[in-house]
């Protein structure tokens, strides 16, 4: 709930028992969630260094234990890792080995997550047709399959190119 609220460091707070807890039960999926999860905050708070070290681990975690769907999650999170450090190349390659696993494992709802995250990259990178590719993608996709909170967020996010082409063009 924390992190949905983007409320990370309480997320983080959270994430660190289950950690500990996984720690002493030696329960190692339940740390490579505790793990992955908190990569992904460290990466929104912008502790960039934290969140890799967290990724990696979990990674690890997760290829051993050949769990797909977090392996991915983990590509994910080196995507915005490396999207927030403006290495498009890598947070690129990331994205699409994220997409190339939802779609192989057939995850439409993340998929659709993914191709808006993938958007945004293109828009911090000033790729606008790529950025509305993706947009596009994730707009059709979460119509497919009635994501009507990614809708919203697509939407709003459709609006505002719109209008920065407009003004682009004038």
């Amino acid at each position: 709930i924390y992190r949905a609220e983007g409320k990370y460091d309480e997320a983080i707070w959270y994430y660190k028992k289950q950690i500990e807890m996984a720690e002493k039960t030696g329960y190692v999926r339940l740390m490579g969630f505790g793990l992955s999860n908190s990569s992904e905050c460290y990466a929104k708070k912008m502790e960039l260094d934290m969140a890799k070290d967290y990724c990696d681990r979990a990674l690890k975690i997760f290829t051993k234990l050949d769990e797909k769907y977090m392996i991915a999650a983990s590509y994910h999170n080196y995507g915005l890792i490396y999207r927030f450090k403006k290495d498009w190349e890598k947070a690129i390659k990331y994205s699409q080995d994220c997409i190339k696993i939802l779609k192989e494992i057939n995850m439409p709802f993340d998929l659709a997550e993914i191709y808006y995250e993938f958007a945004l990259l293109y828009k911090d990178k000033g790729d606008k047709k790529e950025m509305l590719d993706y947009l596009m993608k994730a707009k059709n996709l979460s119509e497919k399959i009635g994501a009507k909170g990614w809708l919203e967020k697509i939407e709003k996010e459709l609006a505002e190119a719109k209008n920065s082409f407009s003004t682009d063009t004038q």
